[in-house]
């Protein structure tokens, strides 16, 4: 994956101020006509017209059902008064996410600006049925902030010429920041995932093993068996060693062992192959029933949805660890739910090695999720959508967006790093302004947040640190880099192999009796799904290899 121009933040770059008046009173947006240039900061300046006040709709993923993304907080009213709208919002959830845009798409129901987790099979369907907006020539001339963060994707010029033009605009995960070590990362063109296991680091010690940042799948399992036996905390019959939904649970011990656990991949003889079909995959698979059958991974796993093993971890601590996501802000909140608790003890972050002792994942392509309009967007909405994102997409336009306004919630000092002006550790940008993640932008907070001076510095330097570990100890066979004719190849067989793989691992675990078990029904799902993924072998075997 080829990551152009990714500039690394640094001391010497400096934001224009935002205009305030001395009591630190916000400059009122004009309530007609087009805001001028000195109304944003940086200087950006609008490319339309916004006399005409629009009503717009758009989806979130695990936003704040009713709050007011208009006039919620001052941040929010700074966007909807400079934009000149009224922005409806539709709140989704992980769990329906993917349900609900296929559903929007195909009944020709999408809101105004659709979120979508990217699934090239739908997308490509969706394109040929005319199902979502081409973007017009010379968009990226009038928009050139967005442009560069659609390039910087990787994903966005590859689709476009599959496509023959663009028909969403991919999310940026890294634009400023490359994490853990940049020039490993471009040498090797991979980026590390962004999970890891967390654990409670007094319970770990009082069990007898050894506080680190990294553990193997089999020392993880031999923490939850000890929690289960010693029960450090003194919860009785409520304690769950370990907990993790399916979807993280899949990750934890099967990723673990093979990278390519849920897709097709080229391997070293130049064969394409079905990651699912590999003995690493059973041997992830053999993990997860031992840590389920002996009571070491919560029993009923399978029923947790979206937050409840959080929940149950860092919120309740009835739990001796998870397999989370790792981001900086993500780290962030677990601190806080921990405290907010009063949770004995301290949270702990590793990163999970395979038996081989590295890292196995597959390359985080430099994006996440993606945005699509209606093919029907009237050109008023998509322009206004567009300036937003632009504007977003500038250093100035995200650093506002993610950290509040320079001179009230933040400063530059005297090396001109950012320092916060927080008065108290909950009077944070993440906090006062509750619309930063829901209103629309290209650039993820995934790289702004190591720069974020709310957040304090030593969970940037762990999020730093672990990324680095994930580079150092692994080669790219275990963190593969992206191969763009097979992720981007498309076919009606290739249709047809979508499957729900945590929901159908999962039940390979639980109606198992024994490891010999797992085996059997293991071998039984690849005959099964055999009359649909080996046409796709055969196609790839054909045509790409």
């Amino acid at each position: 994956m080829k990551i152009k121009s990714i500039l690394m933040l640094t001391g010497t770059i400096v934001c224009a101020v935002i205009v305030f008046t001395a009591c630190g009173k916000k400059d009122q947006a004009v309530s007609s006509g087009t805001p001028q240039a000195a109304d944003f900061p940086g200087g950006w300046k609008p490319t339309a017209d916004y006399s005409k006040k629009l009503d717009l709709e758009f989806s979130i993923v695990d936003g704040i059902e009713g709050y007011d993304v208009n006039n919620g907080d001052d941040l929010a009213t700074w966007y909807s008064s400079h934009f000149n709208y009224n922005l409806s919002m539709s709140v989704l959830s992980f769990d329906n996410w993917a349900e609900r845009v296929r559903l929007w798409v195909s009944s020709g129901e999408m809101p105004d600006f659709t979120v979508i987790d990217y699934n090239h099979t739908d997308i490509s369907g969706w394109v040929e049925q005319g199902l979502l907006y081409k973007f017009p020539d010379g968009w990226k001339q009038r928009w050139p902030n967005a442009a560069e963060t659609f390039e910087l994707t990787g994903l966005g010029p590859k689709t476009e010429e599959v496509f023959g033009g663009a028909y969403f605009l991919p999310r940026v995960r890294y634009i400023h920041n490359l994490p853990g070590d940049p020039e490993q990362s471009r040498k090797r063109e991979v980026v590390p995932g962004n999970s890891a296991f967390l654990y409670n680091v007094d319970w770990m010690e009082a069990v007898g093993m050894p506080v680190k940042n990294m553990y193997t799948v089999e020392e993880i399992i031999e923490y939850g068996r000890r929690v289960k036996t010693q029960d450090p905390g003194k919860i009785g019959s409520k304690l769950q060693p370990l907990t993790s939904r399916p979807g993280w649970a899949i990750d934890l011990f099967v990723g673990s062992n093979n990278a390519h656990f849920i897709t097709f991949y080229k391997s070293k003889d130049g064969s394409y192959k079905w990651g699912p079909a590999d003995e690493a995959t059973l041997a992830g698979l053999k993990q997860w029933f031992t840590a389920w059958n002996e009571g070491v991974l919560n029993r009923e796993f399978y029923t947790l949805r979206a937050g409840d093993d959080d929940t149950q971890f860092w919120t309740a601590g009835i739990a001796g660890g998870c397999f989370e996501n790792a981001t900086i802000n993500w780290i962030w909140k677990a601190k806080k739910y921990w405290a907010d608790a009063k949770l004995p003890g301290s949270i702990g972050w590793a990163t999970v090695m395979g038996p081989d002792n590295l890292y196995h994942h597959e390359t985080l392509i430099n994006y996440w999720s993606v945005y699509a309009f209606p093919p029907d967007i009237s050109k008023e909405k998509f322009e206004r959508f567009m300036d937003m994102l632009d504007f977003t997409a500038t250093l100035e336009g995200s650093s506002q967006l993610c950290f509040g306004f320079e001179g009230i919630d933040w400063k530059r000092d005297e090396s001109g790093n950012m320092a916060s002006l927080a008065t108290s550790d909950g009077d944070t940008s993440d906090s006062k302004y509750r619309c930063w993640w829901m209103l629309p932008s290209l650039i993820l907070p995934d790289d702004l947040s190591f720069s974020n001076p709310s957040v304090p510095r030593d969970i940037r330097d762990l999020s730093w640190q672990m990324h680095k570990d994930s580079l150092q100890y692994s080669t790219n066979d275990t963190l593969t880099p992206v191969n763009w004719d097979l992720y981007l190849y498309d076919s009606p067989a290739r249709r047809r192999v979508s499957f729900m793989y945590d929901q159908e691992y999962a039940n390979i675990v639980t109606r198992s009796k024994s490891l010999a078990d797992v085996e059997k029904n293991w071998k039984d799902w690849i005959q099964e799904k055999k009359a649909v993924v080996q046409p796709v072998l055969d196609e790839l075997n054909s045509k790409l290899k």
